[in-house]
């Protein structure tokens, strides 16, 4: 348990290394996997798990090629590792890690605590959305990461939740569910309510690259006035080319013009979070929503 608990802290707090470092560094590690001394091997490990995603790719095929059992299993725990969340321990210890690093930080709403979720809506997003370890490893890659519990009251058994009654764009109990793209100071550039697929968590990744680069909220805000036309003009060119499968239902274009149009009604629904300090805004968030318990 110490020993995962270390790997844990060494993921958040050790930066992630370059490409071209990691080619440098790795060779070294990999072959102290293999030590004869437990504590080498465990250093080892810990050390390649604190390079990042960036060694995932060197890892695979070092992984391909081993023949020792030992060696296998530890690059099968690094690697599931590195498809995990490094989360960091609260919204505020993000911040403070993004403006030492100057990364931009990610704060994910779920209806629960890390883990658990209050609604079907939540189970999507613990099980689909981070659920996929390339898509975790990318947001590993590019934000500091902090989960926010926005559910006001106790949660539901995890268990018994089912992701698949939850369509994409669903914002959970308490409407609580988001993603919150913020600059490394904390105000918030880009938010998205709702749980989302990793399709659309990539797209958006991109377009929230774009908005954090903005000189300014008011920048930024022109920004993704611009952004929601695009995403609006390629659904009604989707429509405009293919207008049979656009109105036959369960057609991939009509699921997808239904994706889109989540989309836009989640962009909307944000905009007015846009230049916010994420961590008084979530704050008194979750203060309104317990006075609304209490009525």
């Amino acid at each position: 348990m110490r020993l995962a608990f270390i790997a844990l802290v060494l993921a958040f707090t050790l930066p992630a290394a370059a490409e071209e470092d990691v080619e440098r560094r790795l060779p070294p590690l990999l072959a102290a996997l293999g030590a004869d001394k437990w504590a080498e091997r465990e250093r080892a490990q810990q050390e390649i798990l604190a390079l990042g995603p960036a060694a995932t790719p060197l890892l695979k095929r070092a992984l391909e090629s081993a023949t020792d059992p030992e060696v296998k299993m530890r690059l099968r725990q690094i690697l599931e590792d590195l498809g995990k969340p490094r989360w960091a321990p609260s919204v505020k210890a993000a911040l403070q890690e993004a403006q030492k690093t100057g990364r931009p930080v990610l704060v994910i709403a779920g209806d629960g605590p890390l883990g658990e979720a209050s609604s079907d809506a939540g189970a999507a997003l613990r099980r689909i959305t981070f659920g996929d370890p390339d898509l975790a490893g990318e947001l590993n890659a590019a934000f500091v990461l902090a989960w926010w519990n926005g559910a006001p009251g106790a949660s539901t058994d995890p268990a018994a939740l089912d992701p698949a009654r939850a369509p994409e764009g669903q914002r959970g109990s308490w409407d609580s569910i988001g993603f919150y793209f913020c600059t490394p100071r904390g105000s918030v550039r880009h938010f998205l309510p709702g749980w989302w697929t990793p399709k659309t968590i990539r797209e958006e990744l991109a377009r929230a690259k774009r908005l954090l680069a903005a000189p300014d909220a008011s920048e930024g805000l022109k920004l993704r006035a611009s952004e929601a036309k695009a995403i609006e003009a390629s659904a009604a060119k989707l429509a405009a080319e293919k207008p049979e499968e656009a109105q036959r239902p369960g057609s991939e274009v009509r699921l997808e013009l239904d994706r889109l149009k989540r989309v836009i009604e989640g962009w909307r629904a944000g905009e007015e979070v846009v230049g916010e300090p994420v961590e008084s805004y979530l704050a008194n968030r979750l203060k309104d929503m317990k006075a609304g318990q209490r009525r």
